[in-house]
């Protein structure tokens, strides 16, 4: 270990095209076409008789045509905004992939039942795919796990 950081392991997927590093001894789980990673001690959290795993992080990948990218990241936003109780931007910002490939981060706060949780977004595409990921937490627990967090989220590359 290192810098108080786990060990990482690569997760590779040739056939979507994405590469990014989890800690060892995380587990991987397939729900619905998207894939969870979590830590085998994480928080299972009741919101609603629905049991949420925290930290989680979550990858998402869709097609859809993209024109224009800082569009389709403000028109998630909003809707990411307006689908999360007591949503509240902690900050945002364009970046690019180690790969080159132009993306946009941003972490917020939202309210589940009775939970405040933490997120970090990524979100950015290769011709017609995005790829959106995201690492939660409740929020009580981000400041032991925002490094591991955001080396997850700064992982990501396209292949």
């Amino acid at each position: 270990m290192k810098s108080g950081l786990p060990e990482f392991v690569s997760y590779i997927n040739r056939k979507l095209g994405f590469t990014f590093l989890y800690p060892e001894g995380w587990r991987e789980a397939l729900s619905g076409g998207d894939l969870f990673i979590y830590p085998p001690n994480a928080r299972e959290v009741n919101v609603s008789g629905k049991i949420i795993f925290s930290p989680c992080i979550a990858m998402r990948i869709g097609q859809k045509v993209v024109k224009n990218p800082s569009k389709f990241y403000l028109e998630f936003i909003s809707e990411t905004s307006n689908n999360f109780e007591g949503y509240k931007l902690l900050w945002d910002s364009p970046s690019n992939l180690s790969t080159g490939e132009k993306s946009h981060e941003w972490s917020f706060e939202y309210t589940l039942g009775y939970h405040r949780f933490t997120a970090v977004f990524i979100i950015t595409q290769k011709h017609d795919t995005f790829f959106i990921m995201d690492g939660s937490c409740l929020k009580t627990q981000f400041g032991d796990l925002e490094a591991t967090l955001s080396k997850i989220i700064g992982s990501l590359s396209l292949l």
